[in-house]
């Protein structure tokens, strides 16, 4: 929605206000620039309410601007965002001039920009996406099955056949040598 007339012309002669301010601290005081300025600021001033620029000039007095104009739903004045109940307060017609609640700032409408519509296009195109490559991964280990298991013990057996076969060739002498080799103290 937008704001009434009334309160539009507020804010734009606000914002005229808080430009002219601006320009006039970079030039010197005597300038005839600088006079410019003032001339052009006493009109506007004629056009606010007192209660307006009672708490514009307070803010000037102590060397802060006295109107910033918002951006991305940040004020302009302390760089803070703004909470959404002052955001919506802000979107309804009958919304007059809306302070900051950080730095108490009057707070004054984004200007819309002209590159706008190419920003939005842009936001439009799929971005290209960067894809992550995984790398594969080492094959594991393979788990014993119940035929892996069956195979280990048929060896186990044939090994151990052997070795017994081995044994009860020998001559009975050398058999009991060896069992005493093997023996284990006691």
């Amino acid at each position: 929605m937008t704001p009434t007339i009334a309160t539009e012309t507020l804010l734009t002669d606000l914002a005229q206000l808080s430009d002219i301010d601006l320009a006039k601290k970079r030039l010197e005081p005597k300038s005839a620039r600088s006079i410019e300025l003032t001339q052009e600021a006493k009109g506007l001033r004629t056009r606010i309410p007192a209660s307006v620029l009672l708490h514009y000039d307070a803010r000037l007095s102590r060397g802060k601007r006295g109107a910033a104009r918002m951006r991305n739903n940040t004020c302009g004045g302390c760089h803070l965002a703004l909470p959404s109940g002052q955001l919506a307060d802000m979107r309804h017609a009958d919304a007059a001039l809306v302070l900051c609640c950080n730095c108490s700032i009057y707070l004054l409408p984004s200007l819309p920009d002209e590159s706008a519509p190419a920003v939005a296009a842009e936001v439009t195109k799929p971005a290209a996406k960067k894809v992550a490559v995984k790398k594969p991964r080492k094959p594991k280990a393979a788990k014993a099955t119940a035929t892996d298991e069956a195979a280990a013990s048929s060896e186990e057996e044939e090994l151990e056949t052997e070795v017994t076969a081995a044994y009860q060739a020998l001559p009975a002498e050398a058999q009991s040598e060896s069992e005493a080799e093997i023996a284990l103290p006691a």
